[in-house]
């Protein structure tokens, strides 16, 4: 295994071990991330602008709770990379990042190391942990407070297995742990789901459904996906007499909720502080016609 960092200092070898203690910080499960690698001649020599020297930026998304992510903007100072790409880096959130998180969580504290963090994450294998301070952990819980509270209320309902006349939900989304997390939300309350990996493949779904005689209830639908996006499916089903009348959400981080409420969908934004509880609630109502 081959180390490839800058001289640490002092401050960071305090932060290193400090994180590595349990009794100062928490470890969260990383679902997706774009590892650090090895820190390049050129980028020490020429970083970008607003880069300190040594240090280059990587981006994770570990898990606060079932159905609750978070994404993270990371400055890497020291890489251990790993003869399999299975390593080790100390950074520090973003500056950015971190005052943003401040903000959501409105709060007003000394930055002092609270935003160090260690990662150790593969890949490959898309496994790994974050390891964040308890006061950055607190604040970044702070910030998300409501999504986390509106799912523990979720989670505390029974699971509803989905029986035979269960509302069918066809749902595309080409984020793999995104796609994941919200099949397993709204299986948690009884729908039963149908998913698939981009516009293209729901439209041939939608196709072969129509062929085999058998009918979705709702459709949930990404808009940021490649070859075929959101508001273009609900277009497609929208000009196609056979799916008059299907209901259409168009779930997408961008601000297009006039174009798709134009095109006769509906718009639910997912930006960092979205509730995936107000998701089923808004699937609920725009199916009730069919409970």
């Amino acid at each position: 295994m081959t180390t490839r960092h800058a001289l640490l200092h002092r401050s960071k070898v305090q932060a290193l071990l400090d994180l590595s203690n349990p009794n100062k910080s928490v470890c969260l499960p990383l679902v997706k991330g774009k590892a650090a690698g090895r820190i390049e001649l050129i980028h020490q020599l020429y970083p970008p602008r607003g880069v300190h020297r040594n240090s280059f930026p990587a981006t994770y998304t570990f898990v606060l709770e079932d159905w609750v992510t978070e994404e993270i903007g990371l400055m890497v100072s020291m890489a251990d990379t790993g003869e399999g790409g299975d390593g080790m880096i100390l950074g520090f959130v973003s500056h950015d990042h971190w005052w943003s998180l401040r903000d959501r969580a409105g709060v007003d504290t000394s930055d002092a190391q609270q935003h160090y963090v260690v990662v150790k994450y593969n890949p490959t294998t898309r496994e790994g942990f974050i390891y964040f301070y308890k006061e950055a952990y607190a604040i970044i819980e702070k910030a998300n407070e409501h999504r986390l509270k509106s799912c523990r209320r979720l989670k505390q309902k029974e699971s509803a297995p989905a029986k035979e006349n269960a509302v069918k939900i066809l749902y595309a989304e080409d984020d793999d742990n995104l796609r994941e997390t919200m099949i397993a939300l709204l299986e948690h309350c009884g729908y039963a789901v149908d998913a698939v990996e981009n516009g293209h493949q729901l439209i041939g779904k939608l196709e072969v459904a129509v062929a085999a005689g058998v009918r979705y209830d709702l459709v949930i639908t990404d808009n940021d996906m490649p070859r075929v996006t959101g508001l273009q499916v609900l277009q497609h089903i929208r000009s196609d007499e056979r799916f008059k009348g299907l209901p259409v959400i168009v779930f997408s981080g961008s601000d297009i909720r006039r174009d798709v409420e134009d095109a006769g969908g509906v718009y639910f934004g997912k930006g960092k502080d979205y509730d995936p509880a107000d998701l089923h609630a808004l699937a609920k109502k725009m199916s009730k016609h069919v409970t």
